[in-house]
């Protein structure tokens, strides 16, 4: 009788012991569950679907690359850049693109724009009007310029091809009608470079997705979704534990 009281004893003291370690080693964890659970149930109330992320470690933690392009071509009054594989028009994203910007210039109605690969036609709200690959143009091309009543000349291999708003035929232009002066990229203004940093900003990374992976444990790489399970099976064991030590202060 004395041994079995002793065993008894002993396993209620170690019920005690680890429902105390359980209970610190989940507290945290669980109350981040909890309000992260709370947060989500109420995503719509507080805007967390709408609601970007602008801190920048948190962006650099999800690879967020928000900086805001330090240079660009100046396009009747417009400005052309490129940033994070995006062509701007100003502050406004108008066309993926992932080969570097060369040049950009205001033909007649539209702002034409040329990467190493391709060139593109855009209205003066931004909108696309036509992409091509200019047919017979060695590539990468290197610049890109606006002639007269609508001519437009690419800068590639060694010398300048002639073309118009069509984009359809390009011919080697001669040594005296290609432009003198091919445009250059220059900074641009800085209330611009904000503006546009801005923009990839809100439309990066909302707070919904963050609050998710802090849920998940995902936010913490490959270990967190681990850390989360355990957290729940550490409440399991709470529940278990505290119910056996109340069971047996009633024998």
């Amino acid at each position: 009788m004395k041994r079995r009281a002793r065993r008894r004893v002993f396993y209620r003291r170690q019920a005690l012991l680890w429902h105390r370690r359980l209970g610190l080693a989940a507290a945290v964890l669980a109350m981040l569950l909890a309000v992260t659970g709370v947060l989500l149930n109420r995503t719509e109330a507080l805007g967390l679907d709408r609601r970007f992320v602008d801190a920048e470690w948190l962006l650099g933690w999800y690879g967020v690359d928000a900086a805001a392009p330090e240079e660009g071509f100046a396009a009747g009054g417009l400005h052309v850049s490129q940033a994070g594989g995006r062509l701007y028009l100003d502050a406004a994203a108008i066309a993926e693109a992932a080969a570097p910007l060369v040049g950009a210039v205001r033909s007649g109605p539209v702002v034409a724009a040329a990467t190493e690969e391709a060139i593109y036609l855009f209205a003066p709200d931004g909108a696309l009007v036509e992409k091509a690959v200019p047919v017979g143009v060695p590539r990468p091309l290197l610049g890109l310029a606006a002639g007269a009543e609508g001519a437009l000349f690419l800068r590639a291999g060694g010398g300048a091809w002639a073309g118009d708003l069509d984009l359809s035929a390009w011919r080697p232009a001669g040594a005296a009608e290609g432009p003198a002066d091919w445009p250059r990229a220059r900074p641009l203004p800085p209330d611009l470079a904000e503006r546009i940093a801005e923009s990839r900003r809100g439309a990066g990374l909302p707070w919904e997705r963050v609050v998710l992976d802090l849920h998940s444990g995902r936010l913490f790489g490959a270990w967190g979704p681990l850390a989360m399970d355990a957290a729940a099976a550490a409440l399991v064991l709470l529940a278990l534990t505290g119910f056996y030590n109340w069971l047996a202060r009633r024998r």
